[in-house]
């Protein structure tokens, strides 16, 4: 993958189904110009790891973060480390995206 451009963080607790949707709507709004990371970053559902490589295109890539406390700022903190983008964009895993939020 080329330079990325742009990260998108998303802290999560025990919201499996949600999350899917959002990734799903975001992963169709990115343009095809600019490499996206999206980053998870969870306390609660391992399970979600294992399925999350059936989102990834060719301009987009997921990566995951697995914290011990569920604290939304220690969650936003530790995917900030690993975001590579230039630009970082942050959503609540309660929080669908509207049409044109990217």
């Amino acid at each position: 993958m080329k330079k990325i451009i742009l990260s998108i963080i998303i802290p999560t607790y025990k919201r499996t189904k949600k999350l899917s949707l959002i990734i799903k709507v975001l992963s169709h709004q990115l343009p095809k110009n600019i490499n996206t990371e999206i980053i998870i970053s969870d306390s609660s559902d391992k399970f979600f790891y294992k399925n999350i490589n059936k989102y990834d295109k060719k301009n987009l890539s997921i990566k995951y973060v697995f914290n011990k406390k569920n604290s939304n700022a220690i969650k936003r903190n530790s995917a900030i480390k690993k975001a590579k983008g230039k630009y970082l964009i942050f959503i609540d895993d309660d929080c669908l995206p509207s049409k044109h939020f990217i």
